[in-house]
C-alpha cells in the first residue's frame, strides 16, 4: 500500500496551490505592451508633463521640448 507522510502531503498541496494561484494571477493581469505604453503617454499628457499635438487622424504626436 502507498503511504505518504502527512507533512509531505501538506507541503505538496501547499506548493501545488501556490503554483495554481500564481498562474491564475498571471493570466488575469496580462496586459499587452501597447496598452501599457498608451496608458503611460496618456497619464503624461493629462498631467502636462509632455507637449503634444493631435493629428487629423486622431493620433497623438509628442513634440520635442527645447529648454
Amino acid at each position: 500500500m502507498l503511504y505518504i507522510d502527512p507533512n509531505v502531503a501538506i507541503w505538496l498541496l501547499f506548493f501545488g496551490a501556490s503554483a495554481c494561484a500564481f498562474m491564475v494571477g498571471k493570466l488575469f493581469t496580462r496586459v499587452d505592451q501597447e496598452t501599457i505604453i498608451d496608458r503611460t503617454i496618456q497619464v503624461l499628457i493629462d498631467r502636462d508633463f509632455v507637449k503634444y499635438k493631435i493629428l487629423d487622424d486622431g493620433e497623438i504626436e509628442l513634440l520635442p521640448v527645447n529648454d
